[in-house]
Protein backbone atom coordinates (compact mmCIF):
# COMPACT_ATOMS: atom_id res chain seq x y z
CA UNK A 1 0.00 0.00 0.00
CA UNK A 2 1.33 3.42 -0.45
CA UNK A 3 0.18 6.71 0.34
CA UNK A 4 0.08 9.62 -2.02
CA UNK A 5 1.15 13.02 -0.23
CA UNK A 6 0.27 15.03 -2.74
CA UNK A 7 -3.31 13.79 -2.66
CA UNK A 8 -5.70 12.43 -5.34
CA UNK A 9 -3.96 12.25 -8.60
CA UNK A 10 -4.69 13.55 -12.05
CA UNK A 11 -5.79 11.82 -15.38
CA UNK A 12 -3.12 12.94 -17.75
CA UNK A 13 -5.49 12.58 -20.52
CA UNK A 14 -8.29 14.87 -19.07
CA UNK A 15 -6.61 16.80 -16.11
CA UNK A 16 -9.53 15.49 -14.11
CA UNK A 17 -9.01 13.80 -10.34
CA UNK A 18 -9.06 10.11 -10.85
CA UNK A 19 -12.31 8.95 -8.97
CA UNK A 20 -11.73 6.03 -6.29
CA UNK A 21 -12.05 2.70 -7.49
CA UNK A 22 -9.86 3.11 -10.46
CA UNK A 23 -6.73 1.01 -11.02
CA UNK A 24 -3.73 3.13 -11.68
CA UNK A 25 0.39 2.23 -12.79
CA UNK A 26 2.85 5.01 -12.12
CA UNK A 27 6.66 5.39 -10.72
CA UNK A 28 6.51 6.92 -7.17
CA UNK A 29 9.43 9.33 -5.66
CA UNK A 30 9.24 7.94 -2.42
CA UNK A 31 9.42 10.53 0.75
CA UNK A 32 12.71 10.52 2.17
CA UNK A 33 12.77 8.07 4.85
CA UNK A 34 9.41 6.29 3.65
CA UNK A 35 8.54 3.36 2.23
CA UNK A 36 5.83 4.05 1.34
CA UNK A 37 4.28 7.51 0.36
CA UNK A 38 4.81 9.10 -2.64
CA UNK A 39 5.47 12.74 -2.78
CA UNK A 40 5.49 12.94 -6.88
CA UNK A 41 3.63 10.32 -9.81
CA UNK A 42 5.42 9.65 -12.99
CA UNK A 43 3.89 7.72 -16.12
CA UNK A 44 0.60 7.55 -14.78
CA UNK A 45 -2.13 4.98 -16.45
CA UNK A 46 -5.22 4.93 -15.78
CA UNK A 47 -6.46 1.49 -16.35
CA UNK A 48 -10.06 0.55 -17.57
CA UNK A 49 -12.24 0.33 -14.51
CA UNK A 50 -12.74 -3.22 -13.73
CA UNK A 51 -16.33 -4.90 -13.38
CA UNK A 52 -18.08 -4.03 -10.07
CA UNK A 53 -17.25 -5.54 -6.91
CA UNK A 54 -19.39 -8.83 -6.66
CA UNK A 55 -21.61 -8.48 -3.70
CA UNK A 56 -24.09 -11.21 -3.76
CA UNK A 57 -23.54 -14.87 -3.45
CA UNK A 58 -20.28 -13.83 -1.29
CA UNK A 59 -18.78 -15.57 1.25
CA UNK A 60 -15.69 -14.14 2.41
CA UNK A 61 -12.65 -15.52 4.29
CA UNK A 62 -12.18 -12.83 6.74
CA UNK A 63 -8.93 -12.74 8.73
CA UNK A 64 -8.66 -10.22 11.60
CA UNK A 65 -5.66 -8.93 12.79
CA UNK A 66 -5.53 -7.97 15.99
CA UNK A 67 -1.93 -5.93 16.70
CA UNK A 68 -0.49 -4.77 20.04
CA UNK A 69 2.66 -2.55 19.74
CA UNK A 70 5.57 -3.45 22.85
CA UNK A 71 7.82 -1.38 25.25
CA UNK A 72 10.24 0.07 23.97
CA UNK A 73 12.42 3.42 24.96
CA UNK A 74 9.83 5.77 22.43
CA UNK A 75 6.97 3.36 23.90
CA UNK A 76 7.02 3.60 27.41
CA UNK A 77 3.48 1.72 27.80
CA UNK A 78 2.57 -1.48 26.29
CA UNK A 79 -0.07 -0.84 23.64
CA UNK A 80 -1.98 -4.60 24.08
CA UNK A 81 -3.78 -6.06 21.87
CA UNK A 82 -7.66 -6.69 21.41
CA UNK A 83 -8.44 -10.36 23.73
CA UNK A 84 -9.04 -12.63 20.16
CA UNK A 85 -11.94 -14.12 22.30
CA UNK A 86 -13.57 -10.79 22.64
CA UNK A 87 -13.53 -10.49 18.82
CA UNK A 88 -14.77 -13.61 18.49
CA UNK A 89 -17.45 -12.84 20.47
CA UNK A 90 -18.84 -9.90 18.21
CA UNK A 91 -18.65 -11.55 15.46
CA UNK A 92 -20.45 -14.78 16.37
CA UNK A 93 -22.47 -14.56 19.72
CA UNK A 94 -25.26 -12.12 20.97
CA UNK A 95 -22.14 -10.10 22.59
CA UNK A 96 -22.27 -9.03 18.92
CA UNK A 97 -25.99 -8.07 19.02
CA UNK A 98 -29.48 -9.73 18.81
CA UNK A 99 -29.01 -12.06 15.97
CA UNK A 100 -25.69 -13.73 17.10
CA UNK A 101 -23.34 -11.63 15.97
CA UNK A 102 -21.85 -9.45 13.36
CA UNK A 103 -21.91 -12.26 10.68
CA UNK A 104 -25.62 -13.27 11.53
CA UNK A 105 -26.28 -9.50 11.41
CA UNK A 106 -24.76 -9.32 7.82
CA UNK A 107 -26.36 -12.33 6.58
CA UNK A 108 -29.66 -10.94 7.74
CA UNK A 109 -28.99 -8.14 5.99
CA UNK A 110 -28.18 -9.49 2.39
CA UNK A 111 -31.24 -12.06 2.80
CA UNK A 112 -27.99 -14.51 2.56
CA UNK A 113 -26.50 -12.72 -0.21
CA UNK A 114 -23.59 -11.89 1.54
CA UNK A 115 -21.73 -14.33 4.50
CA UNK A 116 -18.49 -14.37 6.84
CA UNK A 117 -17.45 -17.60 6.69
CA UNK A 118 -17.43 -19.60 9.46
CA UNK A 119 -14.63 -22.02 8.95
CA UNK A 120 -12.06 -19.73 7.34
CA UNK A 121 -12.43 -17.34 9.60
CA UNK A 122 -9.50 -16.55 11.73
CA UNK A 123 -8.00 -13.73 14.26
CA UNK A 124 -4.44 -13.66 14.51
CA UNK A 125 -2.74 -11.73 16.66
CA UNK A 126 0.39 -9.55 15.69
CA UNK A 127 3.10 -7.69 17.85
CA UNK A 128 4.51 -4.56 15.79
CA UNK A 129 7.85 -2.69 16.86
CA UNK A 130 7.91 0.66 18.64
CA UNK A 131 7.94 3.22 15.82
CA UNK A 132 6.91 6.41 14.42
CA UNK A 133 4.17 4.54 12.46
CA UNK A 134 2.66 2.92 15.26
CA UNK A 135 2.63 6.10 17.80
CA UNK A 136 0.83 8.49 15.31
CA UNK A 137 -1.63 5.68 14.01
CA UNK A 138 -0.23 5.62 10.32
CA UNK A 139 -2.62 2.98 9.14
CA UNK A 140 -0.69 2.70 6.07
CA UNK A 141 2.48 2.02 6.97
CA UNK A 142 1.03 -0.18 10.26
CA UNK A 143 -1.06 -2.51 7.20
CA UNK A 144 2.34 -2.93 5.66
CA UNK A 145 3.87 -3.64 8.61
CA UNK A 146 1.03 -6.14 9.37
CA UNK A 147 0.44 -7.76 6.45
CA UNK A 148 4.58 -8.68 6.02
CA UNK A 149 4.14 -10.07 9.62
CA UNK A 150 1.26 -11.76 8.75
CA UNK A 151 2.79 -13.11 5.58
CA UNK A 152 5.82 -14.34 8.10
CA UNK A 153 3.72 -15.75 10.39
CA UNK A 154 1.03 -18.08 8.01
CA UNK A 155 3.33 -18.47 5.00
CA UNK A 156 1.99 -16.94 1.92
CA UNK A 157 -0.21 -19.63 0.32
CA UNK A 158 -1.86 -19.77 3.68
CA UNK A 159 -2.82 -16.28 3.76
CA UNK A 160 -3.78 -15.63 0.10
CA UNK A 161 -6.93 -17.78 1.11
CA UNK A 162 -8.48 -15.09 2.77
CA UNK A 163 -10.46 -12.52 1.25
CA UNK A 164 -10.41 -9.73 3.05
CA UNK A 165 -8.34 -8.53 6.20
CA UNK A 166 -9.44 -6.45 8.99
CA UNK A 167 -6.50 -4.50 11.88
CA UNK A 168 -7.57 -4.29 14.97
CA UNK A 169 -5.68 -0.97 16.03
CA UNK A 170 -4.00 -1.66 19.68
CA UNK A 171 -5.89 -0.50 22.63
CA UNK A 172 -4.84 2.70 23.62
CA UNK A 173 -3.86 3.65 20.40
CA UNK A 174 -4.73 7.28 19.51
CA UNK A 175 -6.61 7.31 15.72
CA UNK A 176 -8.84 9.90 14.61
CA UNK A 177 -11.26 7.93 13.16
CA UNK A 178 -13.27 5.07 14.30
CA UNK A 179 -12.76 2.89 11.38
CA UNK A 180 -11.23 3.11 7.66
CA UNK A 181 -11.38 0.88 4.80
CA UNK A 182 -10.11 0.56 0.81
CA UNK A 183 -12.50 1.48 -1.28
CA UNK A 184 -13.58 -1.17 -3.42
CA UNK A 185 -10.37 -3.16 -2.04
CA UNK A 186 -9.82 -6.21 0.89
CA UNK A 187 -8.53 -3.96 3.62
CA UNK A 188 -10.39 -2.29 6.45
CA UNK A 189 -8.93 -0.86 10.09
CA UNK A 190 -11.24 -0.78 13.34
CA UNK A 191 -9.84 1.00 16.71
CA UNK A 192 -10.85 -0.86 19.93
CA UNK A 193 -13.75 -0.16 21.99
CA UNK A 194 -16.93 1.39 21.41
CA UNK A 195 -16.55 3.49 17.90
CA UNK A 196 -14.92 0.71 16.15
CA UNK A 197 -14.85 -2.95 16.59
CA UNK A 198 -17.59 -2.82 19.37
CA UNK A 199 -19.91 -1.09 17.17
CA UNK A 200 -21.45 -3.22 14.86
CA UNK A 201 -22.21 0.00 12.26
CA UNK A 202 -18.63 0.28 11.71
CA UNK A 203 -17.52 -2.99 11.79
CA UNK A 204 -19.74 -3.65 9.18
CA UNK A 205 -19.77 -0.08 7.31
CA UNK A 206 -16.30 -0.73 7.18
CA UNK A 207 -16.52 -4.11 4.80
CA UNK A 208 -19.14 -3.05 2.64
CA UNK A 209 -16.83 0.05 1.89
CA UNK A 210 -14.81 -3.06 0.25
CA UNK A 211 -17.43 -3.91 -2.10
CA UNK A 212 -17.85 -0.45 -2.93
CA UNK A 213 -20.42 1.35 -0.93
CA UNK A 214 -20.18 5.15 -0.33
CA UNK A 215 -21.52 6.56 3.18
CA UNK A 216 -25.02 7.28 3.17
CA UNK A 217 -26.59 10.83 3.82
CA UNK A 218 -29.80 12.96 4.97
CA UNK A 219 -30.24 16.37 3.86
CA UNK A 220 -26.92 16.65 2.02
CA UNK A 221 -25.12 15.58 5.51
CA UNK A 222 -22.64 12.66 5.25
CA UNK A 223 -23.32 9.86 7.35
CA UNK A 224 -26.55 11.70 8.09
CA UNK A 225 -28.52 8.85 7.47
CA UNK A 226 -29.27 6.87 10.48
CA UNK A 227 -31.64 4.04 8.47
CA UNK A 228 -28.41 2.33 7.65
CA UNK A 229 -25.19 1.55 8.93
CA UNK A 230 -23.51 3.04 5.89
CA UNK A 231 -24.28 5.98 7.69
CA UNK A 232 -24.86 6.65 11.54
CA UNK A 233 -27.30 3.65 12.00
CA UNK A 234 -26.22 1.03 14.36
CA UNK A 235 -28.80 -1.93 14.61
CA UNK A 236 -30.03 -2.01 11.64
CA UNK A 237 -29.38 -3.03 7.92
CA UNK A 238 -28.93 -0.58 4.85
CA UNK A 239 -31.19 1.74 2.60
CA UNK A 240 -33.24 0.76 -0.59
CA UNK A 241 -30.67 2.24 -2.95
CA UNK A 242 -27.94 0.22 -1.21
CA UNK A 243 -29.73 -2.87 -1.48
CA UNK A 244 -30.31 -2.36 -4.97
CA UNK A 245 -26.87 -1.19 -5.56
CA UNK A 246 -25.81 -4.61 -4.03
CA UNK A 247 -27.66 -6.44 -5.84
CA UNK A 248 -29.20 -7.59 -2.62
CA UNK A 249 -32.98 -6.88 -3.82
CA UNK A 250 -35.02 -6.09 -6.74
CA UNK A 251 -37.56 -3.39 -6.66
CA UNK A 252 -41.67 -3.43 -6.25
CA UNK A 253 -41.38 -1.49 -9.33
CA UNK A 254 -39.74 0.49 -11.62
CA UNK A 255 -41.46 3.58 -12.34
CA UNK A 256 -40.97 6.18 -15.24
CA UNK A 257 -42.72 8.20 -17.76
CA UNK A 258 -44.07 5.38 -19.71
CA UNK A 259 -45.49 3.80 -16.36
CA UNK A 260 -46.43 6.75 -14.69
CA UNK A 261 -48.77 8.62 -17.01
CA UNK A 262 -49.28 12.31 -16.25
CA UNK A 263 -52.17 13.50 -14.63
CA UNK A 264 -53.01 10.02 -13.90
CA UNK A 265 -52.87 8.65 -10.47
CA UNK A 266 -51.22 5.41 -9.72
CA UNK A 267 -53.03 4.19 -6.52
CA UNK A 268 -52.80 1.40 -3.44
CA UNK A 269 -49.26 0.39 -4.17
CA UNK A 270 -48.79 -2.54 -1.54
CA UNK A 271 -45.28 -1.76 -0.63
CA UNK A 272 -43.72 -4.66 1.68
CA UNK A 273 -41.12 -3.79 4.44
CA UNK A 274 -37.55 -4.71 3.73
CA UNK A 275 -36.76 -6.85 5.86
CA UNK A 276 -39.36 -9.75 4.46
CA UNK A 277 -36.94 -10.19 1.90
CA UNK A 278 -35.23 -9.57 -1.37
CA UNK A 279 -38.15 -9.75 -3.37
CA UNK A 280 -40.07 -6.42 -4.01
CA UNK A 281 -38.21 -4.66 -1.87
CA UNK A 282 -38.54 -1.06 -2.58
CA UNK A 283 -40.15 0.99 -5.38
CA UNK A 284 -37.72 3.01 -7.83
CA UNK A 285 -38.49 6.02 -9.76
CA UNK A 286 -36.91 7.19 -12.85
CA UNK A 287 -37.81 10.67 -13.25
CA UNK A 288 -37.34 10.85 -17.33
CA UNK A 289 -40.25 12.83 -17.77
CA UNK A 290 -38.06 15.77 -16.62
CA UNK A 291 -35.79 15.74 -19.85
CA UNK A 292 -32.98 17.30 -19.16
CA UNK A 293 -34.01 18.69 -15.68
CA UNK A 294 -33.40 14.40 -15.19
CA UNK A 295 -30.34 14.51 -12.66
CA UNK A 296 -31.70 11.77 -9.93
CA UNK A 297 -33.96 8.75 -9.24
CA UNK A 298 -35.65 8.41 -6.36
CA UNK A 299 -36.54 5.45 -4.04
CA UNK A 300 -39.40 4.59 -1.61
CA UNK A 301 -39.42 1.93 0.98
CA UNK A 302 -40.80 1.00 4.15
CA UNK A 303 -39.19 -0.39 6.94
CA UNK A 304 -39.99 -2.02 9.97
CA UNK A 305 -37.93 -3.69 12.76
CA UNK A 306 -37.82 -7.45 11.56
CA UNK A 307 -34.91 -9.53 10.39
CA UNK A 308 -31.77 -7.46 10.35
CA UNK A 309 -33.75 -4.02 11.23
CA UNK A 310 -34.17 -5.67 14.46
CA UNK A 311 -32.86 -2.10 16.20
CA UNK A 312 -34.23 0.32 13.78
CA UNK A 313 -34.51 3.50 15.10
CA UNK A 314 -38.30 4.50 15.92
CA UNK A 315 -38.47 7.62 13.70
CA UNK A 316 -38.39 5.20 10.33
CA UNK A 317 -40.60 2.24 11.90
CA UNK A 318 -43.70 2.12 9.74
CA UNK A 319 -42.93 4.70 8.06
CA UNK A 320 -41.83 5.63 4.05
CA UNK A 321 -38.15 6.64 3.10
CA UNK A 322 -37.88 8.62 0.39
CA UNK A 323 -33.90 8.55 -1.04
CA UNK A 324 -32.20 10.03 -3.63
CA UNK A 325 -29.31 9.13 -6.04
CA UNK A 326 -27.59 10.28 -8.72
CA UNK A 327 -28.77 8.95 -11.89
CA UNK A 328 -25.27 9.20 -14.04
CA UNK A 329 -23.46 6.69 -10.85
CA UNK A 330 -27.08 4.77 -10.39
CA UNK A 331 -28.08 3.93 -13.60
CA UNK A 332 -24.68 2.68 -14.08
CA UNK A 333 -22.68 -0.09 -12.08
CA UNK A 334 -19.71 1.09 -14.50
CA UNK A 335 -19.99 4.24 -13.62
CA UNK A 336 -17.11 6.03 -11.02
CA UNK A 337 -17.36 7.75 -8.03
CA UNK A 338 -20.52 8.52 -5.14
CA UNK A 339 -23.84 8.09 -6.01
CA UNK A 340 -24.73 10.50 -3.28
CA UNK A 341 -27.34 8.07 -1.67
CA UNK A 342 -29.44 11.00 0.32
CA UNK A 343 -32.67 10.25 2.21
CA UNK A 344 -34.78 12.92 1.85
CA UNK A 345 -38.44 12.11 3.43
CA UNK A 346 -39.53 10.41 6.41
CA UNK A 347 -43.35 9.95 5.40
CA UNK A 348 -45.77 8.52 8.51
CA UNK A 349 -49.09 7.11 7.04
CA UNK A 350 -51.47 9.16 5.79
CA UNK A 351 -48.70 11.97 4.78
CA UNK A 352 -48.88 13.89 1.02
CA UNK A 353 -45.22 14.57 -0.04
CA UNK A 354 -44.69 17.40 -2.96
CA UNK A 355 -41.97 16.95 -4.86
CA UNK A 356 -42.02 20.02 -7.73
CA UNK A 357 -38.54 18.90 -8.74
CA UNK A 358 -39.76 16.08 -10.42
CA UNK A 359 -43.30 16.95 -10.71
CA UNK A 360 -44.19 14.52 -8.53
CA UNK A 361 -46.87 13.47 -5.68
CA UNK A 362 -46.43 10.89 -2.72
CA UNK A 363 -49.00 10.31 -0.57
CA UNK A 364 -49.16 7.54 1.98
CA UNK A 365 -51.93 5.89 2.72
CA UNK A 366 -52.81 3.12 6.25
CA UNK A 367 -50.32 0.42 7.38
CA UNK A 368 -51.33 -3.04 6.39
CA UNK A 369 -50.28 -6.35 8.17
CA UNK A 370 -49.36 -5.27 11.72
CA UNK A 371 -47.16 -2.81 9.72
CA UNK A 372 -45.40 -5.36 7.49
CA UNK A 373 -46.87 -3.22 4.50
CA UNK A 374 -47.82 0.58 3.37
CA UNK A 375 -50.12 1.67 0.59
CA UNK A 376 -48.73 4.32 -1.32
CA UNK A 377 -49.93 6.72 -4.13
CA UNK A 378 -48.07 8.26 -6.66
CA UNK A 379 -48.86 10.80 -9.27
CA UNK A 380 -46.73 12.81 -12.11
CA UNK A 381 -48.09 16.81 -12.88
CA UNK A 382 -47.44 19.00 -15.70
CA UNK A 383 -47.67 22.38 -13.68
CA UNK A 384 -49.07 21.31 -10.19
CA UNK A 385 -49.74 18.89 -7.41
CA UNK A 386 -53.19 20.30 -8.13
CA UNK A 387 -53.42 18.50 -11.57
CA UNK A 388 -53.29 15.15 -9.86
CA UNK A 389 -56.83 14.21 -8.84
CA UNK A 390 -55.18 12.47 -5.65
CA UNK A 391 -57.73 10.08 -3.18
CA UNK A 392 -58.11 11.42 0.02
CA UNK A 393 -55.90 10.66 2.62
CA UNK A 394 -56.76 7.61 4.79
CA UNK A 395 -55.43 6.43 8.14
CA UNK A 396 -55.88 3.04 10.16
Amino acid sequence: MYRLAAGQPADPGTGLSVPAGRRISALCTPAAGSNSTCVALTGLVVSTLAAPVKAANVSISLLVIALRVNTAPDCPAVMPGVDPAHIESRFWTSEGGQLGGYARQLEACSYGAMTLNRTTFRVLNLTLPCSTAALTCDHTEIGNQAIALALERLGAAAFSRFSHTMFIMPVGLGCGFGGLALKAGPLSWLVAGPWGLDKMGTTLQELLHNFGLYHGYRDAIEYGDASTFMGFGPSCCVSAPELWRLGWARALLNVSRASLLEGVPRINISLPATYLGPKGAFVKIIPDWMGGGYTKNLYLSLRGRGGGDWGLDSQFVGALSVHEALASVDNDFFAAGDPRLDMTAVLQPGRRLDLPQYRLVVQTQELLGNGSHILVDLCRYPRSADDCPMPPLRTQ
